[in-house]
């Protein structure tokens, strides 16, 4: 069995999905920064690290299994699917920007550089204006219009803290994206449950980072009022599980580990609670 996987090659998103596989224990291999790598541990995942708008295509033209994207520019592409999974960093924005804030239909007739045309041109002609001269770029377009070679753009933006650089302000928000991981339809049975275990590893290295783990050492004839301590927590805290004599195990979200800690401290002196590190929870949600 072989899984060709596609990764976006861009630096915006390309160390932190890398990161993300290492925590979800599937590290991957890029060989000499070429665009072929493999797994390191699974030997039968084939990684190419491409543009993230080739990588859908590549995975509709049967080049590859399953990639990851992002909305905009399966948009861009008119490419209609349902991801397997959803990233949770990397969100960002697709805007007009320009120079001066103005109505839409100030926007008649004039140079927008961008991208994405299709997404441009669709999103002013649902808001009735027309006959704008797309240009068609990539790279630093935020540069066109200091330029004087366009008078908007339309481009992603994650803190906008660029747009500012460039003296640019938001217009409109025309459409939100992330990250996302989708595959063909077509898959075998064993492509399918390998892909299904990606999914499953990914989501847990996700989760953890939202979670810390703690293992707690407490007498077991407190373990009635734990209990009901643990009760006014559950908005907070993912699984709960004694594991033995003495010691109980819990996950809980980081924001709130200090308060937490805190209450269980005063409640019960004798405490001991150990913070340990979580890279991955699959904590009851195995299939």
């Amino acid at each position: 069995m072989t899984l060709r996987l596609g990764i976006p090659s861009n630096n915006r998103m390309f160390d932190t999905i890398f990161n993300l596989f290492n925590d979800a224990e599937i590290p991957l291999i890029r060989q000499n920064r070429s665009n072929f790598g493999h797994g390191k541990i699974w030997k039968d995942i084939e990684v190419y690290y491409l543009r993230s708008r080739d990588i859908p295509l590549s995975i509709f033209n049967g080049g590859l299994d399953c990639g990851i994207s992002t909305d905009n520019v399966l948009t861009e592409l008119n490419i209609q699917t349902n991801p397997l999974l959803r990233f949770n960093f990397n969100y960002h924005r697709m805007v007009l920007a320009a120079p001066e804030k103005h109505e839409l239909s100030y926007f008649k007739g004039k140079r927008i550089a961008s991208a994405y045309p299709n997404i441009t041109k669709k999103f002013f002609a649902d808001n009735g204006v027309y006959d704008i001269k797309i240009l068609d770029l990539s790279g630093s377009i935020e540069a066109y219009p200091k330029l004087q070679l366009a008078d908007g753009i339309v481009d992603i933006v994650e803190t906008g803290t660029s747009l500012k650089e460039n003296n640019l302000v938001e217009v409109q928000t025309i459409m939100e994206a992330s990250p996302i991981l989708i595959g063909r339809n077509d898959l075998d049975n064993e492509q399918k449950h390998a892909l299904a275990f990606i999914v499953k590893s990914l989501q847990a290295a996700m989760k953890a980072k939202d979670f810390r783990h703690l293992l707690i050492h407490l007498d077991d004839k407190y373990s009635s009022e734990f209990f009901d301590l643990i009760q006014k927590y559950h908005d907070v805290i993912f699984g709960f599980e004694k594991l033995a004599t003495n010691r109980f195990e819990l996950f809980i979200n980081h924001n709130s580990v200090s308060k937490f800690m805190k209450i269980v401290s005063e409640q019960f002196p004798q405490i001991l609670i150990e913070v340990c590190p979580s890279n991955m929870i699959f904590y009851g949600d195995c299939e």
